[in-house]
């Protein structure tokens, strides 16, 4: 519960209490509820604080009132194991009461963060994203999932791939970098590169495979330099002829292939160096844009489907949009994370 007004509640004067609870902003962790409410409907924000960063919800509040002398006990005892009762795995809970004066008191219930992904007993999915409990939808609950470790897209099947359909000589950096001996299956089961069954996983494509492309068309990166600091759209296009590339294979060669791309389309000016001479120095620092395009690479989500990489050079700054989100990024997953680097002053 981030809101100041909030901070130091059960520490307030009790007559101050309920003046507090109206006036604060309901936000990403905080949300009032009606004594009226049902326990099956308060699972919904249990869940979704618990599927984010955790929370606060205060029961006895209805329209900017106080309601909370409908919290008889067989009511409160209900709304306790509303986490128990109508969520999948039951969500974690501290609830007290919270006076508000000598007959008045609340029922505030702070919900931890989870390791895991919490469902309704019906099977719904829900996120606490600002001041809302959005419902998932079954890709947006996948990639929670994913996000969570409760699922790793990367272990999923490569459906009908075959060791045939590995690069050469990616497979046998890769064998060399990890010091194996034995046959390829063996080297790839030592990284969980392949299942159980035998069948190649989505990384081991990823990674090893000619044309991961063919599993995975959204796993590429797109290079655009523009002459202007608006990329227009139509006959206001400021695309430069010829420098609008698409880089596909391994993602190890991607990332090569790409830092060179990049390294020789982003603008250059000249400036006194660290010796004290003029010379050709990068709009962007070369360590800032790798590191963007590398995490880019690495961390973006490949079970998204229908969206790549971009890398987007204008003259005083470079765009790295990723799908899903850069390494810290809130929200659990979004649709675009996009990482600007600007010009050296």
């Amino acid at each position: 519960m981030s809101s100041a007004i909030l901070h130091d509640l059960n520490a307030a004067p009790a007559h101050d209490r309920l003046r507090r609870l109206i006036e604060a902003p309901e936000d990403q962790w905080f949300d009032r509820k009606s004594a009226r409410i049902a326990p099956k409907d308060l699972a919904r924000a249990l869940t979704a604080f618990a599927n984010a960063e955790g929370g606060t919800v205060a029961i006895g509040i209805r329209d900017g009132g106080y309601d909370g002398e409908l919290l008889t006990a067989d009511k409160e005892n209900a709304l306790r194991q509303a986490g128990i009762d109508f969520a999948v795995p039951p969500v974690r809970t501290l609830v007290h009461r919270l006076p508000l004066d000598e007959e008045r008191s609340i029922l505030r219930i702070d919900i931890p963060p989870s390791e895991h992904v919490h469902e309704t007993v019906s099977g719904e999915v829900y996120l606490r994203v600002g001041d809302e409990s959005k419902k998932l939808s079954y890709s947006q609950r996948r990639e929670l999932d994913y996000d969570r470790g409760s699922a790793q897209f990367e272990y999923e099947p490569a459906v009908d791939a075959t060791i045939e359909d590995l690069d050469g000589d990616e497979l046998t950096e890769y064998r060399e970098s990890i010091g194996a001996t034995s046959d390829d299956l063996t080297a790839l089961r030592a990284r969980s590169l392949v299942r159980r069954d035998g069948t190649l996983t989505q990384a081991s494509v990823l990674l090893l495979g000619r044309h991961p492309q063919d599993w995975l068309p959204q796993a590429h990166v797109r290079v655009t330099r523009f002459s202007d600091d608006t990329a227009g759209t139509g006959r206001r296009q400021t695309v430069e002829s010829g420098m609008d590339t698409r880089l596909e294979g391994p993602i190890a060669r991607i990332v090569d292939e790409a830092a060179a791309l990049i390294e020789s389309w982003i603008p250059h000016r000249r400036a006194l160096d660290t010796n004290g001479r003029f010379t050709d120095q990068s709009l962007v620092p070369k360590d800032a844009w790798l590191e963007g395009l590398v995490n880019a690479v690495v961390h973006r989500s490949y079970s998204m489907a229908g969206d790549h990489i971009r890398v987007n050079i204008f003259p005083s700054r470079v765009e790295i949009e990723s799908p899903g989100r850069f390494p810290g990024a809130y929200p659990r997953f979004v649709d675009t994370g996009v990482f600007t680097l600007r010009a050296l002053a």
